[in-house]
């Protein structure tokens, strides 16, 4: 839509700037997505006002999915910004994930699920920097070797 609508009308990147001017051009759309993801975190505190537990779990949801886009997209024109970017949002995730052992104490089973669940987010958003970072390494390995473009 942008790129057509840039084409149309001259000013169109006057008005927009700060929605694209920061990110690739192929990935020009990312502003809505941080908007979305600005939204979605700040609608976790109206969604459950008195469970913590749940608003931990939520928010460490909201940052992996968020998180899972940004290393798979990698919309900053900068190869720094996109690096920095993730590590901000690992850092909080983790900042999370600890504070939450001082967060409500929970009795039975809810207890549980709650650990588990705070638990299976952050190993899964590490598992996902781990291979998104594994990838780029062997990206770069291939191109070291002058592997790309063979056929291999």
């Amino acid at each position: 839509v942008a790129p057509a609508l840039s084409l149309k009308m001259p000013n169109f990147t006057q008005y927009c700037r700060f929605l694209v001017y920061r990110f690739r051009v192929n990935r020009w759309y990312w502003g809505s997505v941080l908007m979305v993801r600005a939204f979605m975190i700040a609608l976790v505190p109206i969604v459950s006002p008195s469970d913590s537990n749940a608003q931990v779990v939520m928010l460490l949801i909201v940052l992996t999915v968020f998180l899972t886009l940004q290393c798979l997209v990698l919309p900053w024109k900068t190869t720094l910004l996109n690096v920095s970017d993730t590590a901000i949002m690992l850092m909080l995730l983790v900042i999370v994930g600890v504070a939450s052992v001082f967060s409500d104490q929970v009795e039975g089973t809810a207890a549980d699920s709650y650990t588990t669940l705070i638990i299976v987010t952050l190993a899964s958003c590490f598992a996902i920097v781990v291979g998104v970072l594994a990838a780029g390494a062997v990206g770069a390995a291939k191109i070291a070797l002058g592997w790309v473009g063979m056929d291999k």
